[in-house]
């Protein structure tokens, strides 16, 4: 069992049906062709190359899995031929990975693990990004499901440096580690997190274990 199956089983632990908020959030129910980020993907560069102990030093971390109906649209045509699925899949991840790919390069890639923060799309066709909702009372359950599994990621992936691609990852990051870092709880802003980060990434520790995070608030 590789690193993504094994996720995938936590998941169905750490999120059953009852737990999605479902006016705001609803489960991602299969893989797309060509995507990247897990659970969308398998959460590597290189498909279906994986490492000897599936150990991967650098974890990026995007924000939610993005809307529910461009997910279920790109579903449904990933049943079409095979050269259409993989232009569907493309378009998928152009956004992220191109600039990623520019800012990491190819080979640091493949020492990437590429998952979210939060486990679901955004209910039907918004717009609007996680901290509209995921932060809020009705979420509240939620948010913690997803913050116990993304330290159940760390347990299995022991990265060196965490990559936290948007602006809602510092308060998101905030509960995961609340005594070290209390300051990003109420960072909602770019300006807001130069206060409280100036240098653009913070050294901790997890389980005795340093970790850098770097934060990009605009990928």
């Amino acid at each position: 069992m590789n690193l993504s199956e094994e996720l995938l089983e936590l998941l169905q632990v750490y999120f059953p049906e009852e737990i999605y908020p479902l006016d705001y959030f609803v489960p991602v129910k299969s893989e797309l062709p060509n995507a990247y980020f897990f659970p969308l993907g398998e959460g590597i560069y290189e498909k279906g190359k994986w490492k000897v102990h599936d150990h991967y030093p650098i974890m990026v971390l995007a924000e939610d899995c993005g809307e529910e109906k461009t997910y279920l649209s790109q579903l449904s045509k990933s049943n079409l031929t095979p050269k259409f699925s993989q232009e569907i899949g493309e378009s998928v991840t152009s956004v992220y990975w191109n600039k990623l790919l520019l800012l990491l390069g190819e080979e640091t890639m493949k020492d990437c693990f590429f998952s979210h923060a939060i486990m679901g799309l955004r209910k039907g066709n918004t717009n609007q990004t996680a901290n509209s909702f995921v932060f809020t009372e009705q979420c509240h359950s939620f948010l913690k499901a997803n913050q116990k599994f993304f330290m159940a990621q760390l347990e299995l992936l022991e990265p060196d440096v965490i990559i936290a691609l948007g602006i809602n990852q510092p308060k998101f990051l905030a509960g995961c580690f609340p005594k070290q870092l209390n300051a990003f709880s109420m960072v909602d802003s770019i300006e807001k997190f130069a206060q409280v980060c100036p240098k653009g990434f913070i050294e901790i520790f997890h389980d005795e274990h340093p970790l850098r995070i770097v934060f990009i608030l605009e990928p």
